[in-house]
Order: structure tokens, then C-alpha cells, then sequence
């Protein structure tokens, strides 16, 4: 972040006044400004960025899948493991998103507290 060497200073003097770090103000106005909004941790980020890769990549399958229906009039094949390992792999994906999705509403409610 670029900021003017007059608002650095000005940053430097109220984080001085008020015994706060520079970035714990900046923190607090951002907070202010955007309002009360979930924090991330890193560690739920990466799960949730895990999780948008997966899903890509089922719906990738799911959408081949769909296209070779749609190739033909006559009923395809299709085989029951490979549904089965991709129902497997949303449900998983699904149950981590839900844990992170949990952690977020527990949070919520102690802040709330």
C-alpha cells in the first residue's frame, strides 16, 4: 500500500497518541468503512480455494459427460464408479465447506456475544 509521506506521518502520530500499531488502525478504520464482515483465516482459505479447484474439475467431468449424452439418441453407458467417485469427491468437497461455513457462524455469534 502507497500512501502520501504526510499520511504516514499522520498514521504514525495517531498510532503514538493511541499506544495502537500503524496497521491496527488501519485495520479498525477499514473495519468502520466496509463494516462487520467474516474473517478468513489463511488456513480457511486455502481449504476454500482447494475446494473451487475440485469443483472445477467435477463439473468438468460432469459437462463431458453431459456432451457425450448429447451426442447420441441411443442410452449410453455410463459408468456407476465413476458417478459414484464423483458424488464422493462433491460430498467431501461439500462437508469442507460446511466446516469452514460453521467455524465462520461460531465466530459470528461469540463476536455477537
Amino acid at each position: 500500500m502507497e500512501v502520501t509521506l504526510d499520511a504516514a506521518e499522520k498514521m504514525r502520530d495517531l498510532a503514538s497518541d493511541t499506544g495502537r500499531s500503524v496497521n491496527a488502525i488501519l485495520v479498525k478504520a477499514v473495519s468502520e468503512i466496509v463494516g462487520d464482515v467474516p474473517t478468513f483465516f489463511k488456513d480457511d482459505l486455502s481449504v476454500l480455494t482447494s475446494a473451487i479447484v475440485e469443483l472445477n474439475a467435477v463439473g468438468r467431468n460432469l459437462n463431458q459427460l453431459a456432451r457425450l449424452a448429447n451426442k447420441t439418441d441411443s442410452p449410453i453407458n455410463v459408468d456407476n464408479a465413476l458417478l459414484r467417485q464423483l458424488s464422493e469427491r462433491i460430498s467431501s468437497v461439500s462437508s469442507a465447506i460446511m466446516v469452514i461455513a460453521n467455524r465462520q457462524h461460531d465466530r459470528w455469534k461469540q463476536k455477537a456475544n
